[in-house]
């Protein structure tokens, strides 16, 4: 590199024929020892002769005490016989022939090379081409499977559906409980939520309502929401009105056959008993609005109520009941989370404040009336967007 450096500052370009002329003649202090450049751009150097010792390094035993001239050509250079150019330039073909020689064996060579990686590539693609074709038939074949479990699933949830529609209670029930003013409304979603509510009356003054929402959706949820309403029923059936027997009797019954579904469902469940202007609430679920003839509101909550049903084999320790006095005028209204966790086309959710704003607004109405303007603030609020849970409202006012 210090040699071309000054042969390129000698010849004051980098050009590669101006600076191979430049280096003809020149000397350096290589730290090997003097160098020299001949014409043929070979060097001439120092010869030393050294023997490895034993700690790596060398013993100098002889040194030339001239610089020795190159002879690339054997010698021939020297000579000064007739045919000497001849056979310099027949040397430097012979030279230029293994260059070409071990020029062609590195090609040989990459080509083979890419031969076998083309060859390799070639395999793995015929190998990717067998495994996309087994991928697309088992493709088709899932594909296939869902669109037949697609179809039993729409056929179970229809059925779910009917189910859950075929076991609310009737208007025409409803008008004929004394004392109370109540509606009720539950639309269910896509998929089965699983949302529950009853409103019981034994033949004598004690009205029961019950409201619920099992956890997940679809046919499973809906299977234990009828056997929520079932185990009610019979419990009322049987006039057991105890909270904490009645409450963990249908735990009981639903952790049971939980287990024989294997399924891992459960859900949130409040009982309310009414009777001559007091009702008992009790059981685990969302919070309890109540709703007073002045228009002040009262949210009750129910988490230390209750716990969540189908979880444990017993929840007896968990169960609580707690008593509120109903004037004329006053009344409650119950809720699942499918209305306050409903979202809007900007995925804003219609939560318990905007719902009890509603109630207050129309409180003066009748139940049906309190109701319907719920519902129609719900789903203006919603709009197109799909209903992902069961909407369920409950109303009801103690009568004037």
């Amino acid at each position: 590199m210090y040699l071309w450096w000054r042969a390129a500052t000698i010849a004051r370009t980098v050009a590669t024929d101006a600076v191979r002329q430049a280096t003809d003649g020149l000397t350096w202090e290589a730290p090997g020892g003097r160098v020299h450049c001949e014409p043929n751009h070979h060097l001439q150097k120092e010869s030393r002769i050294g023997r490895v010792q034993s700690d790596g390094q060398f013993q100098i035993v002889h040194a030339s005490d001239r610089l020795l001239k190159p002879l690339p050509w054997l010698g021939v250079e020297e000579q000064s016989f007739e045919a000497a150019p001849t056979v310099i330039e027949l040397l430097r073909e012979v030279s230029q022939c293994v260059q070409y020689s071990w020029e062609l064996e590195q090609q040989s060579r990459r080509l083979e090379q890419t031969t076998a990686r083309l060859r390799q590539e070639v395999a793995q693609r015929q190998q990717a081409e067998q495994a996309l074709r087994r991928a697309n038939a088992e493709i088709v074949a899932l594909n296939r499977t869902l669109q037949e479990d697609n179809s039993r699933l729409q056929a179970e949830l229809s059925v779910a559906r009917q189910l859950q529609e075929m076991i609310l209670p009737r208007p025409e029930e409803l008008s004929m409980i004394p004392d109370l003013d109540i509606a009720g409304f539950m639309q269910a979603a896509e998929e089965v939520g699983g949302d529950y509510y009853d409103i019981l009356q034994d033949g004598s003054r004690l009205i029961t309502i019950g409201i619920g929402d099992v956890t997940g959706h679809g046919l499973e949820s809906g299977i234990l929401m009828l056997m929520t309403q079932t185990a009610v029923r019979v419990l009322r059936a049987l006039q057991e009105t105890d909270p904490v027997r009645s409450l963990n009797a249908i735990n009981r019954v639903l952790y049971q056959n939980c287990l024989r579904m294997s399924s891992y469902r459960n859900l949130s469940l409040a009982l309310l008993d009414y009777q001559d202007g007091k009702l008992h609430i009790c059981g685990q679920h969302e919070e309890v609005i109540v709703m007073r003839a002045a228009g002040t509101v009262e949210r009750i909550d129910t988490l230390d109520l209750g716990f969540p049903v189908g979880m444990l084999a017993d929840i007896s320790a968990f169960i609580a009941q707690l008593q509120i006095e109903l004037a004329i005028g006053d009344g409650v209204v119950l809720y699942t989370d499918g209305i306050t966790e409903a979202e809007n086309s900007s995925r804003q959710l219609y939560g318990l404040e905007r719902l009890i704003a509603v109630i207050q607004q129309h409180w003066s109405l009748s139940a049906q009336e309190i109701q319907t303007k719920i519902v129609a603030d719900i789903r203006a609020f919603i709009g197109d967007r799909t209903v992902y849970d069961d909407i369920t409202l409950v109303v009801l006012k103690r009568r004037i």
